[in-house]
């Protein structure tokens, strides 16, 4: 391999940086010791990719018989010579034996005996420490939860306290502690130790075993304590964190409303797995909601622990969900299926088990669709009124033949397991075509079904059949066939209207549902649209400029969302309307002093800019000013209640001109489309 290519390959890491031997004598260093000499050779040897996967790198330790006649003081100063000149470099591994982590010096060059370059064998020696701090980790006790939520306390409280350290949690663990100067047989650069230790903790954390934690670092989490850990964390989320940044963040708890009002949809399914995503949105909404804060110091927050875990193990918790989810649905499969014994000695009704509508709704689809496709199995399903009921049986004819004998000599009434025995074989009419070359399963079959159909007979077909006039079974079966047609027809017709009803009103709830996610979307979008105006671009934005930057949303629906949710509205006099004049300002919550400041600053950084800008923005940033040095007190006053005289607000002037065009549009039989922006204007100005 080229020189060139190869120092490419590696050169991100100046301490694997080393001269082959050839190079060493171009610039005039020549290893003229013996000694020296002979360790080059034998470090040289060892420096391969599958001796660093073995632990066989070369270390001060070895006692090789090359080494024979070689003192220990003369290896160690030959080893620091070949150092000095940078024919070798000092690596390390970590290596776990006895129940101790150790780190172990060890050192390679340029080989000559295997293709690869020292970076390659560096990476495999940071993948064998990486196995043996996991197994270390292997061996200790589980999670202690009380331990863990102990630690989220400490961590939430934290922050009232000076940060002149580190916080330490017993959850969090060091296992990299041993990766330091004093472990090394030679001093080492910094690059070196802070390199090795960013490549052990990335390859543990793509290896699943262990997770980052901002501000804390590692956390070792086996995959069987994944759900327990989230679920800890997940309650101290809602008991605590949820509970304290409502109360912070206005803003913050419009968007978290929104994630809840979103997770109570999803949960309109009972059948849905359980999942994280709501939760860890949550907990994103809190962080980008803090660290987005220009206010905050640093980026350290009360909750940040819990946080971290969360947004840590989500994805996996959602992953084992699911698997758990699929293995429910599989094991009550087989519960189900179980249920069917394969005993023909048993009773009848032991031999096959029913499923009403509510059980079965119950059922997951997933569990259900195995069920029923089951070869192994047959089913049909019987109307009743305000019910239905699936019938489920082994599907060997020799189990038909056993059920069919039994019912057809059962004293007691089986009419609807009969009937529905019939549709079964109606519908498998091809696959049970030996039974009916059976003449003693067409008895039996015969005679179960004169007990079901008899019920259906008036009583004057009853008469002729008790008399035996054989010709007249037919008609009378005829008659009784026809009057079962029609009342399972009518059940059916009832059974669907009624769940249609429920499912209607279940929708209606879930649609009221989603249009508050939908306006709790908007007044986010409206918050995030004055941020950009304000605080990214520095201009003030009127009513209309927020309103472009919605799409295609309804003018009067846009009123409501401004009034509902308590937007300010500053009247700005101009000669243009009051929807292109009008400045839309933030609510006066708990999120406005907060805010206020932050206009003032840009106020301030905005004054040199003012003369050059239009004069249109010029009047809107000297309202802005005025406004804001009316509200230093922060008063309580919201929109529609900052003047004596309704005609007087803004609000109300902009509300009132949406109301005409409103009634004016609802009498347009051939458009829905909005109004023309010159039709709003010449209403405003009326």
């Amino acid at each position: 391999m080229p020189l060139g290519k190869e120092q490419k390959s590696y050169s991100r890491y100046p301490f694997l940086r080393l001269l082959q031997e050839n190079e060493a004598i171009e610039k005039g260093i020549i290893i003229s010791d013996k000694t020296n000499h002979i360790l080059f050779r034998l470090i040289q040897s060892h420096s391969t990719v599958s001796l660093a996967k073995q632990k066989q790198l070369f270390t001060l330790a070895y006692r090789g018989r090359e080494l024979n006649n070689i003192f220990e003081e003369d290896v160690i100063a030959g080893t620091r010579k070949l150092l000095d000149i940078n024919l070798i470099t000092q690596i390390f591994f970590l290596n776990y034996e006895n129940k101790q982590l150790k780190l172990i010096p060890c050192y390679i060059a340029k080989s000559t005996i295997e293709k690869g370059s020292p970076e390659a064998i560096y990476t495999a020696s940071m993948e064998i420490s990486s196995k043996s701090v996991e197994d270390m980790f292997q061996g200790l006790p589980f999670c202690d939860l009380d331990m863990l939520r102990s630690d989220m306390e400490k961590d939430f409280h934290y922050y009232k306290k000076p940060q002149t350290q580190k916080i330490q949690l017993q959850s969090i663990t060091e296992p990299l502690e041993k990766i330091q100067e004093d472990n090394f047989d030679f001093s080492v650069s910094k690059d070196l130790l802070d390199t090795s230790i960013h490549k052990i903790q990335k390859i543990l954390v793509l290896n699943g075993k262990f997770i980052e934690i901002l501000h804390f670092g590692l956390m070792y989490v086996r995959k069987s304590e994944i759900i327990s850990i989230v679920e800890t964390a997940d309650m101290f989320f809602q008991e605590k964190i949820l509970t304290y940044y409502r109360r912070q963040k206005a803003t913050l708890k419009n968007r978290l409303e929104q994630i809840s009002l979103e997770e109570a949809i999803y949960q309109f399914d009972t059948k849905m797995p359980e999942t994280c995503s709501f939760l860890s949105r949550k907990a994103e909404a809190i962080k980008n909601s803090i660290e987005g804060d220009d206010s905050l110091k640093s980026s350290y927050y009360p909750g940040v622990f819990c946080i971290g875990i969360i947004l840590a193990l989500a994805n996996k918790a959602d992953a084992i969900y699911r698997e758990n989810a699929h293995k429910a649905n599989i094991k009550k499969y087989e519960e189900l299926k179980n249920r069917i014994p394969t005993r023909y000695s048993l009773p009848w009704r032991e031999l096959c088990f029913t499923i009403n509508e509510q059980e079965q709704e119950k059922i997951h689809t997933d569990t259900w669709e195995l069920l029923i496709n089951d070869q192994d199995l047959v089913y049909s399903i019987w109307e009743f009124p305000n019910d239905k009921k699936y019938l489920f049986c082994k599907a060997n004819q020799e189990m038909i033949f056993s059920i069919i004998s039994k019912i057809a000599v059962e004293p007691e009434d089986a009419t609807w397991e009969i009937l529905t025995f019939r549709k079964l074989l109606e519908r498998h009419e091809k696959r049970y075509k030996a039974l009916f070359e059976d003449p003693d399963f067409i008895q039996y079959y015969g005679s179960a079904l004169q007990k079901a159909y008899i019920k259906y007979m008036p009583w004057y077909y009853k008469l002729f059949l008790l008399l035996k006039l054989n010709w007249f079974t037919n008609l009378s079966y005829d008659v009784a066939k026809r009057k079962i047609l029609k009342e399972q027809n009518l059940f059916l017709h009832q059974n669907n209207k009624k769940k249609q009803k429920l499912k209607k009103e279940q929708g209606k709830l879930q649609s009221e549902t989603l249009d508050k996610v939908r306006n709790l979307s908007l007044v986010n979008l409206i918050f995030d649209n004055l941020d950009l105006f304000y605080f990214e671009h520095q201009l003030v934005p009127t009513i209309q400029d927020i309103k472009k930057n919605l799409g295609n949303i309804d003018l009067t629906f846009f009123a409501d969302l401004i009034k509902q949710h308590q937007f300010q509205v500053i009247s700005v006099q101009t000669k243009q309307s009051i929807w292109e004049s009008s400045i839309l300002l933030y609510p006066i919550n708990s999120d406005w002093h907060f805010r206020a400041e932050r206009l003032k600053t840009i106020l301030a950084q905005s004054s040199v800019k003012i003369p050059g800008m239009n004069q249109e923005m010029q009047i809107r940033f000297k309202c802005l000013a005025k406004h804001l040095g009316e509200n230093e007190s922060l008063p309580k006053k919201l929109i529609g209640e900052s003047h004596d005289e309704k005609t007087d607000d803004p609000y109300h002037k902009f509300g009132e001109a949406v109301k005409k065009l409103d009634s004016k549009e609802k009498r347009k039989q051939d458009t829905d489309e909005l109004p023309p922006l010159e039709d709003l204007e010449n209403n405003i100005s009326q």
